[in-house]
C-alpha cells in the first residue's frame, strides 16, 4: 500500500477541523459501526455506509439531531480537498454516485413485510481550497451536492492552520497507511477537538497506535488546539433555495448573543468587485453597531451574475431578493436548539436606513 500523499493528509486534516467549526449546527459525528450496525462498518481507515449496490467508505459523516418536516432524519457526508488543483467533474460524480445507492439502501420491516422503509435521507458537501471547476459546479447544483470553495481569502486562516497541523503530522517523510494511521489520526483529532461522541462511543485506550504517530501528534496537537480556538465558530446557512452558505462572523460570540436576543433579522447585503473580483459577500444586520457575516458566492451563480455583458448589480439584485430573501442559521447547544432568520427585503432595508443614506 503506498504511503499517503500530502494533499490527501492535509485533506483529513481540514475535514476534521471543519467538523469542528460548525459542531455547534447541530450533528454529531458518526464514528463506529456500533451507532447503527444497519447501515455502517467499520474499515482499516474508517467508517463505511452501506448502499443497494455496495458500501462506500466516508471520511465524516455527520447526523443531524433534528428532523426537518416531511422528511427523513438527514446524514451529512463531508469531504474536503485541499489540492492545487481545481477539484474538477469527477469529484463530484463521485459523490453523486454515492449519494444515489446509499439513498437506495432499503430495509425491510420487522416481521418480513414487503413495505420497504428507507431510514435516512443522506446529502453531501465537498469542500475545496482551490475552488471548483465550471462544468462540477454546474453538475454539483444539478444533482444537489452542496460545494463550498474554500480559495476566498476569509477562509486563508483555516486553510493555513490544516496545512501548519499537516506539516507537523507529515515529519521527515510520509506516513504510512498500514497501522491504521489514518484511523488513529482521526480519532486523535476528534477527541482533542471534542466532536468524538463519548456518551455513544468510548474511546479505547487499547486501540492501535501506528510507531511513526505518536511523536508527530504530539508537534501538531498545540498548533490544532490554539488555531481552532482563535477560529471560533462557523456558521451553516441555508439559502432560500439550493444553495448551502458558509458564514463567516466578525465576531462569531456577539453574533449569537445578537441573534439570540432577537432571532429574526432584517438585514442588508453587499459585494464588490474590489473583493475577491465580487464573488464574497457581507451580510450585515440594520441598525447601530451591526453583525457582520461573510460568504462566498456558489460558483454558478457567480458566474451568472458576472456574465460578460450582463447587467450585474440587476442580476445581484434579483438574487438577493430572490434565494437570499432568507437564511436560516440553525443551531444546537448544550441541549438547546435555536433557529435564526436573516431577512432582506430591498423595501424594508431602505425604510429602516437613515435618512439621506442608500
Amino acid at each position: 500500500m503506498p504511503p499517503l500523499s500530502q494533499e490527501t493528509l492535509r485533506g483529513y486534516v481540514l475535514e476534521e477541523i471543519l467538523a469542528r467549526l460548525v459542531q455547534n449546527t447541530g450533528y454529531r459525528l458518526l464514528v463506529d459501526a456500533s451507532q447503527d450496525a444497519d447501515e455502517l462498518e467499520n474499515r482499516s481507515n474508517g467508517l463505511a455506509v452501506r448502499g443497494r449496490g455496495g458500501s462506500h467508505q466516508v471520511d465524516v459523516l455527520g447526523e443531524l439531531l433534528w428532523i426537518p418536516a416531511f422528511t427523513f432524519p438527514l446524514r451529512l457526508i463531508v469531504e474536503a480537498k485541499a489540492r492545487k488543483s481545481t477539484t474538477g467533474i469527477d469529484d463530484v460524480r463521485n459523490a453523486v454516485g454515492v449519494v444515489s445507492d446509499v439513498n437506495q439502501n432499503y430495509t425491510r420491516t420487522d416481521g418480513g413485510r414487503r413495505v420497504l422503509i428507507q431510514k435516512y435521507a443522506y446529502r453531501y458537501a465537498l469542500f475545496s481550497t482551490s475552488g471548483f471547476s465550471r462544468h462540477a459546479a454546474e453538475y454539483a447544483l444539478a444533482h444537489q451536492i452542496s460545494l463550498v470553495d474554500l480559495s476566498a481569502t476569509q477562509f486563508a486562516d483555516i486553510v493555513g492552520l490544516a496545512d501548519a497541523v499537516t506539516t507537523r503530522l507529515w515529519g521527515n517523510k510520509p506516513p504510512s497507511r498500514w497501522g491504521g494511521y489514518v484511523r488513529a489520526l482521526r480519532t486523535h483529532m476528534r477527541t482533542a477537538l471534542g466532536t468524538w461522541p463519548w456518551e455513544e462511543v468510548p474511546v479505547s485506550d487499547d486501540a492501535p497506535v501506528p510507531d511513526d504517530f505518536v511523536g508527530r501528534w504530539q508537534l501538531a496537537l498545540p498548533t490544532l488546539r490554539d488555531g481552532v480556538e482563535t477560529i471560533g465558530e462557523l456558521f451553516v446557512g441555508m439559502a432560500n433555495g439550493p444553495y448551502l452558505l458558509l458564514l463567516r462572523a466578525d465576531d462569531p460570540g456577539r453574533a449569537v448573543d445578537v441573534f439570540s436576543r432577537e432571532p429574526v433579522q432584517d438585514v442588508e447585503i453587499h459585494w464588490s468587485r474590489k473583493v475577491s473580483e465580487g464573488a464574497v459577500w457581507t451580510v450585515s444586520t440594520v441598525g447601530p453597531s451591526p453583525v457582520e457575516l461573510t460568504f462566498t458566492l456558489p460558483e454558478p451563480v457567480a458566474d451568472w451574475i458576472f456574465d460578460e455583458g450582463a447587467d450585474a448589480r440587476r442580476r445581484a439584485m434579483a438574487f438577493k431578493e430572490g434565494p437570499l430573501s432568507t437564511i436560516t442559521i440553525y443551531r444546537f447547544v448544550g441541549g438547546r436548539d435555536q433557529l435564526f432568520r436573516l431577512r432582506f427585503s430591498r423595501a424594508r432595508v431602505n425604510a429602516m436606513r437613515p435618512r439621506g443614506r442608500r
